[in-house]
């Protein structure tokens, strides 16, 4: 006979296992079924304001920002340049300004405050479509209708099979011990999407229904709860017989289910004083798997039972098993979508040290083709990006060649491969930032100003753009690169990355001494200059 105690340290022991899966598994969820949200916290909270730098001119703005607590600051023109040139240098003189975190640059920027301003994500993501495509001519009433029904269809048709797959992850991670996040998709891998929408349909019509009676809502609430978890198991069981079946589980079980939500405000209380922040990462996790435990509990009961309908639970290997690894879908009683292999090169394969070097010099010029263009759609006019004087932005060959090396052993895991290849990427971004200020005193690309930047060097816009790239670089790219060079004779390959090496280290010698400058490739040219000269006028 199980308690709330041992569903709980069963629940805590799952947690430990696979913590930051479980994590992205709910907050993808949380995501889908909300959206952002903004959060007011009152003005009488002490220390917790969002904190903007500005300045009182435009030679500098938003230097910096602390978004976790403090106060917001107002700087001068002048102690701007100074706090640039002299980082290290505390301010004594700055005043309250504004209560939010704005940030005014790039996309990101703009949906972010959209998102703010309009308290949804998916109609800031309108409003931001709606200014930048089309020039604010579509109503705000028509924006929020539209928005409204996607919402109900993302509801609908997304985040039902999502919960299902919520589930079974929950369940998976009860006895393996490398349950992945795609397991989500478990409504779609086995062709059942069309039958868990119409069963989760109708389980949420009997709610609204029953909420009409306000008692009964409570009650239904309860009888209806393992539904999501009986659809994991079993996609294709028959609606009503799915929601007669978790009745017939929760028979004599509703006040026991009650009581084990009960058993959580504490933690709920607790939440409260991290605005939140607890129930994210820790208290949603624990409730939800500890529900998960309690469905393993009795399930069980209904097969000794022999309970109506319980021969329909038939994953008995996602019970009765142990995976060293992930669970294996060969268990699964039913047939699985067969897999598309969208990418058909050979993204596994190793690469010579000759078609590396071509790569390198293949992706520098790429990237600087990119940031060329983007100034010509911009600004009208081409500009030779960089600190060297070739056609070539070597932190984007670099960039290339680390993502290829260094996460090598990831490239079947996409999506581990695209957050660690950001970090990378964000990594050398930053340090090179940060080397030609310190060497040059001079600033390449600034970030202030965009949604999540750090010092100006990076940003959360700014890593998507590269991990993007870095993914198209490792899966397509690279190996159709290495497919190009290959019709070509070895010698030809060879004398070719010769030749490159050479003019590099002759643009890379150059430039050490002469770095490429000018208006539209320095962001804060002669920065040091105006700040002297604002010195000697104080003097």
């Amino acid at each position: 006979m199980y308690t709330t105690k041992s569903l709980k340290d069963n629940a805590m022991y799952n947690m430990h296992k696979n913590y930051w899966r479980l994590l992205g598994v709910l907050l993808i969820v949380s995501f889908i079924l909300g959206g952002f949200r903004q959060i007011h916290i009152g003005s009488d909270v002490e220390g917790v304001k969002d904190v903007i730098v500005s300045t009182t001119n435009k030679v500098s703005s938003s230097i910096g920002t602390d978004i976790i607590g403090g106060r917001t600051y107002n700087i001068s023109a002048d102690d701007a340049l100074e706090f640039i040139l002299n980082p290290n240098k505390k301010y004594q003189i700055y005043q309250e300004a504004e209560r939010h975190y704005s940030p005014t640059e790039g996309v990101f920027a703009n949906l972010y405050n959209q998102a703010i301003s309009s308290k949804s994500f998916t109609i800031g993501l309108l409003n931001s479509v709606n200014e930048s495509f089309f020039k604010g001519r579509f109503e705000r009433g028509s924006l929020i209708f539209a928005g409204t029904a996607i919402l109900f269809l993302v509801w609908i048709f997304i985040y039902f099979p999502i919960e299902v797959g919520r589930s079974r992850f929950i369940l998976e991670n009860r006895v393996s011990e490398d349950t992945g996040i795609g397991r989500i998709r478990f409504v779609w891998m086995v062709k059942s999407w069309s039958n868990v929408v119409k069963t989760m349909c109708l389980r949420q019509v009997y709610l609204v229904l029953w909420a009409l009676t306000i008692v009964g809502l409570i009650i239904k609430f309860f009888s209806y709860m393992m539904v999501p978890y009986i659809l994991a198991e079993n996609p294709r069981i028959k609606p009503n017989e799915a929601i007669k079946l978790s009745c017939d589980m929760m028979n004599g079980e509703k006040w026991k289910a009650f009581k084990i939500h009960f058993s959580f405000i504490g933690w709920y209380i607790l939440s409260l004083f991290t605005f939140g922040l607890l129930d994210v990462l820790f208290t949603n996790i624990y409730r939800e798997l500890t529900i998960g435990e309690l469905y393993s509990e009795l399930r069980s009961k209904a097969k000794r039972d022999n309970l109506k309908n319980s021969n329909l639970l038939f994953d008995d290997a996602l019970f009765d098993n142990h995976f060293e690894g992930s669970y294996d879908m060969d268990f699964y009683p039913i047939e699985q979508k067969e897999k598309k292999k969208w990418i058909r090169l050979d993204y596994r394969k190793d690469y010579s040290i000759t078609s590396m070097i071509l790569m390198f010099f293949t992706f520098a010029f790429i990237g600087w083709v990119w940031e060329a263009f983007i100034y010509i759609y911009e600004q009208g006019i081409f500009v030779n990006r960089g600190t060297l004087h070739g056609p070539w932005l070597p932190i984007y060959g670099t960039g290339g060649v680390m993502v290829l090396v260094l996460l090598k052993k990831f490239r079947d895991r996409p999506g581990l491969t695209l957050f660690l290849a950001m970090i990378l990427c964000g990594t050398l971004e930053y340090v090179t930032a940060w080397f030609l200020w310190e060497k040059y005193q001079t600033i390449w690309w600034d970030y202030n100003g965009y949604f999540l930047n750090l010092d100006g060097r990076i940003s959360a816009e700014a890593l998507a753009i590269f991990g993007v790239g870095a993914m198209a670089f490792i899966y397509i790219l690279a190996p159709a690169f290495d497919r190009l060079y290959s019709k070509f004779p070895d010698k030809i390959l060879k004398v070719t990355a010769f030749i490159l090496i050479v003019i590099f280290i002759f643009d890379l010698g150059y430039s050490y001494k002469n770095p490429n400058a000018g208006k539209g490739i320095t962001e804060y040219k002669n920065f040091e200059e105006k700040y002297r000269i604002l010195m000697e006028e104080k003097r």
